[in-house]
């Protein structure tokens, strides 16, 4: 919150001249030529690049978890730093990589985020870092979990948003998170919790 209302009204005016409390619109990089028959629902071309993006980075991200050096120190560190260390870990270093590679992975997803909403606001990662939530939770240590957690919670949001209303996807989405929270405090994908107190 500090930040957000620091480059609201020091930095935003500051580098470009503007007011920082307001929204801005994102020109379209593609058209909104449909990529399916009149008869069909249609979809944007847009939309089509975000879901591609989506995907590719997806299994990048797992492939690079499971298959690299760099993976298997995220995940020794990750299970258990103690032992990590004794075997030669750099903690301090996995760390840093795996900071760095969540702030370009969360700056892609904010440009794709843009491209779909063709709007931005400086508050707009506010309620995108509270939704951040269940994902994390679901995931506990394991991407695929984050995955299968964060396109359960879209669908789960984008339905009851059709049966209840629009304004309720966030209250759907603290739902969730209560439930998750609840009944697997270790991930969807998970070790029971009587394992991981093991």
């Amino acid at each position: 919150m500090f930040l957000q209302e620091f480059f609201a009204l020091v930095v935003i005016p500051d580098v470009f001249h503007k007011p920082g409390r307001i929204d801005a619109a994102v020109p379209a990089w593609w058209t909104g030529t449909p990529c399916s028959p009149s008869s069909a629902p249609t979809s944007k071309t847009d939309q089509v690049v975000i879901f591609v993006a989506a995907v590719v980075m997806m299994v990048a991200l797992d492939q690079l978890v499971a298959r690299t050096r760099i993976g298997r120190g995220i995940r020794a560190t990750a299970q258990d730093p103690e032992a990590a260390v004794l075997m030669g870990v750099n903690i301090d270093t996995i760390v840093r990589l795996t900071s760095c590679s969540a702030a370009r992975w969360a700056g892609v997803a904010g440009v794709l985020y843009a491209m779909e909403f063709e709007n931005i606001s400086y508050k707009i990662g506010f309620v995108l870092g509270i939704r951040r939530s269940p994902r994390r939770c679901s995931a506990h240590r394991q991407i695929r979990g984050a995955l299968v957690g964060g396109i359960a919670l879209g669908l789960v949001e984008n339905w009851g948003a059709i049966f209840f209303g629009s304004q309720w996807k966030d209250v759907i989405a603290f739902v969730i998170l209560g439930v998750v929270l609840l009944f697997r405090p270790t991930g969807i994908l998970g070790e029971s919790l009587q394992q991981a107190r093991a």
